[in-house]
């Protein structure tokens, strides 16, 4: 009996649509690349419900005879190659002539087009692959193709879409990674019968990145341009105060095709060296342009991956046109600085007044910047404009003795970022003997020795010397009061004294709009203000001195990352985490001996002193007698 069959065509096309239509956004992708190849300079995208009920892909392109139109729905139908050399050589979006029957293989298909030099266009109507109907009609030149009820002849497959807003969101990023690199083409997008995005023509790139991330200016990126062998590299990088706990807003184009590159990813972020902080991604545009036949984009049934012969120069090419980038900022902001604070004698203070003083480890020249620790009517002040300079805790338990707390009578700080990466001893020796203090240190009676590095407390006990994270200690000070506060009541906020307008894509505001009666809970007070943007009216007291959009994008990309665990108490409980960490103080603050101690009496109090709540140690011991080792002191 035979066993091997030829699969029948209407089968073989399904199998063709599980590798090209993965999900809606699989499908306006294909179709919009389809519209661009025609030369397009206007493309309408109108979807209903996630994209699950209806897909519909208007343009303005040069649209198709009848014949052609026909032809186009057979497998393999293409007008984009014609021999071996032109797969290997391709300056085409689209090129497999497999989209097309593939779509209308598992939905009901409609295809209009008028080619620009007829005077009718032609209709086609196909459901599930079969053609029912090709009549003529009348259309303006371009095409439409609409594709309603996806999968209905495919249930297995259905079943796997996810909600109406995740399946839009992968639509709306598909669509943005797109426009980025159309900035000349006119894009319109609707859902629900509800316009959603409209990017007109824009001028040059930076325009449309303003228009496309939502951002308020181009001042926060550095233009990049290099050519290195003869591959050219181009775009925009964001600079270290703009960026994201992902890599999702980083984008890159080979020959203006969207692609999904880690090498290229690993290259940006080297280049930014330790500009960046552990876990911040930065948001970028590249372009890599080369020759054609130096790229195959043949890898992958979706094109998203491409293959470059010659990886190696193009990995370079990205690390030298950002760090170049770099430099010719830095040169910019030197010169800046060199024409508006001209060079005056000054006295150079050492090194060594920065670490390791003695008891008393205040300077004078900070002085003037530091709160009064004893005041009973405090006042939080900030540099920055949007909150108000006063304000005055509800909290009917707050304690108004001297130095009580740390976090309530600690202000903000000139900001100092320091010139280290990791601390790091010389002496192998003892590498293994630098243990965390798991068991309860008594944190009241340490001796204060000083500061190192601005950014550890360096302390001694009976048995060592203690040295302290700040930053680590003051986060988990703030997460347990914040927790703890919340049990009770509201937590007191402290109103903006202008609101702050954040604008989001689709997915990032229906995020929003799921996660405001919580953040107003924690004192986030956020109101919608039409479309896809919020205004922040107030901030917790407790982080008031924190960048309130910065923070609240992290709280989505949060979100973002357990909402599959569909646990609200975990995405809850890393909101908190997220507030404390931008609320604590920061590696490069100055402390005073009184504010140092106040930070260790409140640490006392923790339940967790050891860890910050990420799971970082708060405190690192040294014992006297390994010392002493490491010295030869004793045997």
């Amino acid at each position: 009996m035979q066993k091997i069959k030829i699969l029948p065509e209407i089968l073989s096309n399904k199998i063709a649509a599980g590798e090209v239509v993965q999900r809606p956004a699989s499908i306006v992708k294909e179709l919009v690349e389809n519209s661009l190849d025609a030369k397009s300079s206007k493309i309408t995208i109108k979807i209903v419900q996630g994209g699950k009920s209806l897909i519909q892909i208007s343009d303005n392109g040069t649209g198709m005879e009848k014949d052609d139109a026909l032809l186009s729905l057979e497998r393999y139908a293409t007008s984009k190659i014609y021999s071996d050399n032109d797969l290997f050589s391709i300056s085409t979006l689209g090129f497999r002539g497999e989209a097309l029957p593939s779509i209308a293989s598992v939905s009901k298909f409609t295809l209009t087009t008028r080619y620009e030099q007829s005077d009718t266009g032609t209709k086609i109507e196909v459901y599930g692959g079969k053609i029912k109907n090709v009549t003529e009609t009348g259309a303006p030149k371009g095409t439409m193709i609409s594709v309603s009820s996806l999968f209905y002849n495919t249930p297995a497959r259905k079943k796997f879409l996810k909600t109406v807003n995740t399946e839009a969101g992968h639509i709306f990023e598909t669509i943005a990674s797109i426009a980025l690199a159309w900035p000349e083409v006119q894009f319109e997008l609707y859902h629900n019968n509800r316009l959603i995005y409209h990017w007109q023509k824009a001028q040059n790139l930076s325009d449309r990145i303003i228009a496309v991330l939502s951002v308020n200016n181009i001042n926060n990126f550095i233009k990049i341009e290099h050519l290195y062998a003869d591959i050219n590299v181009s775009g925009y990088i964001s600079t270290p105060n703009l960026t994201r706990n992902t890599t999702n807003k980083i984008y890159i184009y080979a020959n203006k095709r969207p692609v999904k590159d880690r090498g290229i990813k690993h290259a940006l972020i080297k280049a930014y060296g330790t500009k960046l902080m552990k876990s911040a991604f930065p948001m970028a545009v590249i372009f890599i342009n080369t020759a054609k036949d130096k790229v195959d984009v043949n890898v992958h049934p979706s094109k998203q991956e491409v293959r470059f012969s010659d990886f190696k120069n193009v990995y370079a090419a990205v690390t030298n046109a950002v760090t170049i980038g770099w430099d010719r900022l830095n040169k910019e902001n030197t010169l800046k600085k060199h024409n508006l604070f001209p060079k005056t004698e000054e006295t150079k203070e050492s090194n060594f007044n920065n670490v390791f003083q003695n008891t008393d480890i205040s300077h004078k020249n900070h002085e003037k910047q530091q709160p009064s620790l004893y005041s009973k009517e405090t006042e939080y002040t900030t540099n920055d404009s949007n909150i108000d300079n006063t304000y005055t805790t509800n909290d009917s338990n707050a304690d108004n003795t001297p130095v009580a707390s740390f976090t309530d009578y600690f202000g903000p700080r000139k900001k100092e970022k320091p010139d280290y990466e990791n601390l790091q001893f010389q002496n192998r020796q003892i590498k293994n003997q630098q243990a965390v203090l798991w068991e309860k240190t008594d944190l009241l009676n340490l001796k204060i020795i000083g500061q190192f590095k601005n950014s550890y407390i360096v302390c001694e006990d009976s048995k060592g010397i203690v040295i302290i994270d700040q930053h680590a200690a003051h986060e988990r000070i703030l997460y347990e009061k914040i927790k703890t506060r919340m049990k009770s009541s509201k937590l007191p906020t402290q109103r903006l004294l202008f609101a702050q307008t954040i604008h989001f894509n689709f997915t990032e505001a229906k995020i929003m709009e799921k996660l405001l009666p919580q953040l107003n809970k924690i004192g986030l007070e956020i109101k919608p203000f039409g479309g896809n943007s919020f205004v922040i009216r107030s901030v917790p007291a407790i982080i008031s001195n924190c960048k309130a959009e910065k923070l609240i994008m992290e709280i989505i990309e949060s979100y973002k990352e357990f909402e599959t665990a569909n646990c609200f108490d975990t995405i809850f409980d890393s909101c908190i985490k997220i507030m404390a960490c931008h609320g604590a103080i920061r590696a490069g603050d100055s402390l005073k001996e009184p504010e140092i101690r106040a930070l260790l009496n409140d640490l006392e109090k923790c339940k967790n002193p050891l860890n910050c709540p990420h799971g970082r140690p708060v405190i690192l011991k040294w014992e006297t007698i390994n010392i002493e080792k490491s010295f030869k002191r004793i045997v």
